[in-house]
């Protein structure tokens, strides 16, 4: 058996990254590879007092210091230096920077490119074989902005979450950023494996929009299969139950199931104590508990709301039931498990930026 090793190390130690792009798809790409060993160095627009999202701060948080949370949280402590592009020194400092750099990751609509001088015809004159990876909202021809939350509503994300009747619910993170950057980093895994058998760069080229429709998964299928446009659930599966139901416990807090096969929910009512008969004979399959599910539920709430959490939790790790406790960031990140994943950095400016890291997998050999 191995030890499991931190990470893979500096396995991109000799690699030189120039981050042109601001606020999360393309500097969490550059952080990814930053984690990895790579030579980061982020160039920040000086006409708008650096990358965005410095001035993204929640209530609470010091209005002069030049780091804000949101910064942090992506970044880290990146070498940086702020440039005006439309300064012709400035321009040239960031040309010699790109004649050192393997890769350049930009968040530039072709005309913003054009402008700035930063299309890939542009970067081979200063480097020949440069990876440039570009994120955009909508498309390079597009010279429409995009933030996250308009993804989330174009894409018809808003239209699946919250409860049925309610108001949509935006997903509480930045979901096709953070997605988006995945995208960006396997872009350019598969292009730095391009150049290694051929020597030649790459022009990578990646929209919000069709990552987010990339993500759409079994959501789209049942548009494009079915004709059925899904709608909100909450946390509920369309078609598996008792999945993503929520049930208050006698302390007022909630626990959530995710049983998937009959198997489970065998085990389900069996370490519950559930009479047999009666539970598996109305809802012996999953289309059953499907097509039952608001009885089930109102059955299986009062069976919960009679003891506390910690009883049903605890019955769920000694029966291997699939259930769990619904935990505030606090509860999760204060607990022992969590801390490898998290990451203490001094930032240029004195900060202490805590974060957590974009790197959750573990080399074991």
């Amino acid at each position: 058996m191995h030890e499991p090793s931190k990470s893979y190390g500096g396995i991109f130690a000799s690699l030189r990254i120039l981050e042109i792009a601001s606020a999360l798809a393309g500097p969490q790409t550059g952080t990814f590879f930053k984690e990895l060993g790579a030579q980061i160095l982020k160039i920040e627009n000086k006409t708008r007092g650096g990358d965005i999202s410095r001035h993204w701060k929640v209530k609470g948080e010091d209005r002069d210091t030049p780091d804000s949370v949101y910064y942090c949280s992506i970044n880290g402590n990146k070498a940086n230096i702020q440039l005006d592009l439309s300064d012709s020194n400035d321009y040239g400092i960031l040309l010699d920077h790109v004649g050192n750099a393997d890769i350049v990751i930009t968040n530039f609509t072709q005309t913003k490119a054009t402008e700035f001088g930063l299309r890939y015809k542009d970067l081979c004159l200063q480097k020949s074989d440069i990876i440039l990876a570009n994120v955009t909202g909508f498309g390079t021809e597009s010279n429409r902005q995009a933030f996250d939350v308009l993804l989330q509503a174009e894409a018809g994300y808003l239209s699946m979450t919250g409860h049925r009747g309610g108001e949509p619910t935006k997903i509480p993170l930045p979901i096709i950023d953070i997605l988006a950057a995945h995208q960006l980093k396997e872009a350019i895994l598969c292009a730095l494996l391009k150049k290694q058998k051929s020597g030649e760069g790459s022009y990578i080229e990646l929209s919000l929009l069709d990552t987010a429709l990339a993500s759409l998964a079994n959501q789209a299928s049942t548009y494009l299969m079915l004709g059925q446009v899904p709608g909100p659930l909450g946390t509920r599966h369309p078609a598996i139950a008792p999945y993503g139901d929520i049930y208050t416990c006698a302390d007022g807090e909630q626990i959530i199931l995710a049983i998937g096969t009959e198997k489970q929910f065998n085990e389900l009512c069996s370490g519950m104590g559930l009479e047999t008969n009666r539970w598996e004979f109305d809802f012996k399959t999953n289309a059953d508990r499907v097509k039952q599910r608001d009885r089930l539920n109102i059955m299986l709430g009062q069976v919960f709301s009679e003891k506390s959490s910690q009883h049903w939790i605890d019955l769920f790790r000694k029966n291997g039931i699939l259930g769990g406790k619904v935990k505030n960031l606090a509860e999760v990140l204060d607990e022992p498990g969590a801390k490898n994943m998290i990451i203490e950095e001094q930032m240029p400016s004195g900060v202490l930026s805590r974060r957590v890291k974009n790197i959750a997998f573990r080399v074991l050999s």
